[in-house]
């Protein structure tokens, strides 16, 4: 995963359906997307979003992983 000015770039193939769901740091959902298997990486734009820290949650059925965000 990387950040650049206006998105979250999530790298790597996945191979079965997954959601990504970006939470703020009180634990409010802000977005959900699901990820596409298709591509090699995957974006989620956070243009919109206030600078702060976030919580992003990637899974899927047999996996799960969150990731400490901080937009500027």
């Amino acid at each position: 995963m990387s950040i650049a000015s206006n998105e979250i770039v999530i790298k790597g193939q996945l191979p079965e359906p997954t959601q990504a769901v970006l939470y703020d740091i009180n634990g409010r959902k802000i977005l959900e997307k699901p990820l596409t298997m298709i591509h090699d990486y995957n974006t989620i734009n956070v243009a919109s979003l206030q600078s702060g820290v976030y919580i992003l949650q990637i899974s899927s059925s047999n996996y799960s992983q969150a990731k400490k965000v901080i937009l500027h």
